[in-house]
């Protein structure tokens, strides 16, 4: 289930790269997420991905903090957080 959404937010990021100019700058709106209790911080994965695919990451801004919403994410004692990850393309490798 994890890996599933990462693989898809691979494959946005890449899309994005395919179309952007090089110094464009993109936004993307993540939560993290808890699985069995266990904090996922998909801010930190996003700007990995980022970097992979060409881009700088800029900015994570934090949003707001809530304990989560789904019984899995209950179970953690640590407060899960949206924020804004900002990036700049700085272009593909090999083009």
């Amino acid at each position: 289930m994890i890996n599933a959404y990462f693989v898809d937010l691979d494959l946005v990021v890449e899309q994005c790269a395919r179309r952007l100019k090089v110094g464009a700058t993109a936004g993307f709106v993540v939560a993290d997420s808890a699985y069995c209790g266990v904090v996922i911080p998909v801010d930190l994965v996003l700007a990995e991905i980022l970097e992979r695919r060409g881009f700088t990451t800029r900015k994570i801004i934090t949003f707001r903090k809530t304990l989560g919403n789904g019984n899995h994410q209950q179970r953690s004692s640590e407060r899960l957080k949206e924020v804004l990850v900002l990036a700049t393309f700085k272009g593909l490798r090999g083009k």
